[in-house]
């Protein structure tokens, strides 16, 4: 079961890409490598532009890393 603060940080996290969705931003979805929940994220609208990160499952809590282009998410477990 979920606990409190993943719940909270879901909750936050879908609010924050519908809201990007709205306005404009590109929304693609992608698994999650720790616990291959499907999740949600927004990318670059620009072709050419690659951004990365580290984040925190907003499901399970796990960690991983993602590089997100206009195309599409990949995602690896560190």
């Amino acid at each position: 079961m979920m606990n409190t603060e993943l719940m909270k940080q879901k909750e936050e996290a879908l609010k924050y890409f519908q809201n990007v969705e709205s306005n404009g931003g590109r929304i693609l979805k992608y698994n999650c490598p720790c616990c291959n929940a499907e999740l949600i994220s927004n990318v670059p609208t620009n072709k050419k532009d690659k951004w990365d990160s580290l984040v925190t499952c907003y499901e399970c809590g796990g960690r991983f890393f993602y590089v997100k282009t206009y195309f599409r998410i990949a995602v690896k477990k560190i």
